[in-house]
């Protein structure tokens, strides 16, 4: 979870525990009886908060193979009986590493809550780094469409990203010497991955003419009466970018008439969503931010873009007008991961690899989770890579 208490998280967050523990009781009775939860609830603490969580749940047939780390003793634990849950800021808590990227990192930006929370496990002699993150998003539609300016958020990404990467990294080598053999890593979130807007625009939007939209701004001390009443203090300000179809004019009674698309900073209207709903898999060659990360591997997308979701129960199948689609959220491995995905073995005909979204009819918020299941080898073929 990348947003836990929501975003009206001071007056939401008591419902947290609550939720989780009705969530760990339905699944209970399946059998997952044994785990823990962490949850980053201190909003109160602003230069740490990240609003991440995690709930880990461990099937009773499994509770001997499962083992979770301290980071303070670099040494695996044996689980607990039952189910348990940390809440506050987590930072007390020495099975979990939790960070928020510092506020000036990019000292241009303001950005909140975001961050990463990671915790390592051995199953079945397999040692799994499992990482939530949530990056940063892109903040104006427009920044993104000049060619200038359109990979100011997608570096911004990649260099939070990198940094959680190396910090994952360096808890490796105690992993590395003596066994030859990486921990399986995870990185899974909301990742805030977007399209390239102007190869996704070509797309949707051919033979279309481009018109920028401008407003004229009033500053809000002019020098003088003077200056105001002859129009030098005015300033001309983008506001949006159509594209309408060739040798329409636009007028005061049909300004509507032959636009295709109209971008404004939050402001995404296609005059055919449900195009954009049905065809997806026509522009998902626009996603193309897994590019900067050539040390991870992930399973090919076969799910509609998880956002922008309409957060009205009475249309959720519906997008919101506010950004272009994106698969922001993804599960990622690296190598020593992915061979596990590949392992015949292990992931048989009846249990072969999954990753989906899921909340396809249901209203989840503006973003549809995802998921990623596989089988890992036997106990008895994986033993010989364990840690001691």
């Amino acid at each position: 979870m990348q947003e836990v208490g929501g975003k009206k998280y001071a007056q939401c967050m008591k419902q947290v525990a609550d939720f989780v523990q009705k969530f760990q009781q339905r699944l209970a009775q399946f059998g997952y009886t044994i785990g823990h939860a962490y949850m980053d609830e201190a909003y109160d603490l602003s230069d740490s908060f990240t609003a991440l969580g995690n709930v880990y749940l461990v099937h009773e047939s499994a509770a001997t193979e499962v083992s979770h780390y301290d980071f303070a003793t670099e040494t695996f634990h044996p689980l607990s009986p039952g189910f348990s849950l940390d809440g506050g800021d987590l930072t007390q808590t020495t099975h979990v590493t939790k960070k928020r990227f510092p506020s000036d990192f990019w000292p241009s930006m303001k950005w909140g809550r975001k961050g990463f929370l990671h915790t390592r496990w051995l199953f079945s002699g397999i040692v799994l780094d499992l990482v939530n993150v949530h990056l940063f998003h892109d903040d104006s539609n427009l920044v993104n469409m000049d060619e200038e300016q359109s990979s100011v958020y997608s570096n911004n990404r990649k260099r939070a990203l990198n940094c959680v990467l190396s910090e994952v990294e360096s808890r490796h080598a105690g992993y590395t010497t003596g066994v030859g053999v990486k921990p399986a890593l995870f990185v899974f979130g909301d990742l805030n991955f977007r399209l390239d807007s102007n190869s996704f625009i070509k797309r949707i939007a051919p033979e279309t003419e481009k018109r920028p939209v401008e407003l004229l701004e009033v500053p809000t001390s002019p020098s003088n009466c003077s200056d105001l009443k002859n129009g030098s203090s005015l300033r001309r300000t983008l506001s949006a970018v159509e594209f309408r179809k060739p040798g329409e004019k636009m007028a005061h009674s049909d300004s509507d008439r032959g636009i295709v698309l109209r971008v404004e900073r939050k402001r995404f209207d296609y005059f055919n969503e449900n195009d954009l709903m049905l065809n997806w898999k026509r522009y998902l060659s626009d996603d193309k931010e897994l590019r900067n990360f050539p040390t991870l591997r992930e399973m090919e997308i076969n799910f509609q873009p998880t956002y922008p979701w309409s957060e009205d129960p009475d249309e959720t199948v519906a997008f919101m007008k506010t950004r272009p689609p994106a698969w922001c959220d993804r599960v990622l491995m690296n190598d020593r991961a992915y061979s596990i995905l590949q392992d015949e073995e292990a992931n048989n005909d009846d249990l072969p690899p999954e990753y989906q979204s899921i909340g396809r009819l249901t209203c989840m918020g503006d973003h549809k989770p995802v998921y990623l299941s596989l089988s890992l080898p036997e106990p008895s073929r994986s033993r010989t890579n364990a840690h001691p």
